[in-house]
């Protein structure tokens, strides 16, 4: 009877485990803090859960969200001159982080792709850092934003994640 018992229990977390592999690229939640959970893994490894947003698309692991502003890029901190027309950004500071190498943040000149609520998208370089945007935020090149949203708008909700 107790090797039955057994059988089913590791049968059971077996075809649990393979469930969680198949869907491993969603996001990874604080087991003590399940949110909405549409996938759950009772495992070791605590909660793994899909999370959606407002319009019911689901985030993957690696994307950031947060808030779209526009701005006047020049000579932003990756040391290069862009205008008005490039299709750029300026990452918050705390994803753009301090990583130097060759005296340069190694995120200048990744390409980020931003999606809105809508699903509208565009892709453009990292240029340059924003010092008053809070984590996930982005300031975009107006060429960028226009985009995404009509001026008038001046902030939007984003996803973005790093394509390179």
């Amino acid at each position: 009877m107790k090797f039955t018992v057994i059988a089913f229990a590791t049968a059971c977390m077996l075809s649990l485990s393979t469930m969680v592999t198949a869907q491993d690229d969603y996001v990874v939640a604080d087991k003590n803090k399940p949110q909405n959970p549409e996938l759950v893994d009772f495992g070791l490894s605590g909660f793994v859960i899909k999370k959606r947003d407002t319009k019911g698309r689901l985030y993957k692991r690696g994307q950031s969200s947060g808030k779209g502003t526009f701005f006047s890029p020049n000579r932003g901190s990756c040391g290069w001159k862009n205008s008005k027309n490039d299709l750029v950004v300026a990452v918050n500071e705390k994803d753009m982080g301090n990583k130097k190498k060759g005296g340069r943040n190694v995120n200048c000149g990744r390409l980020v792709e931003i999606v809105n609520d809508a699903g509208k998208k565009v892709r453009a370089k990292v240029v340059d850092t924003c010092p008053g945007c809070g984590k996930g935020d982005l300031d975009l090149s107006p060429a960028a934003f226009i985009k995404l949203a009509p001026f008038s708008k001046g902030v939007v909700k984003i996803q973005w994640k790093y394509v390179n």
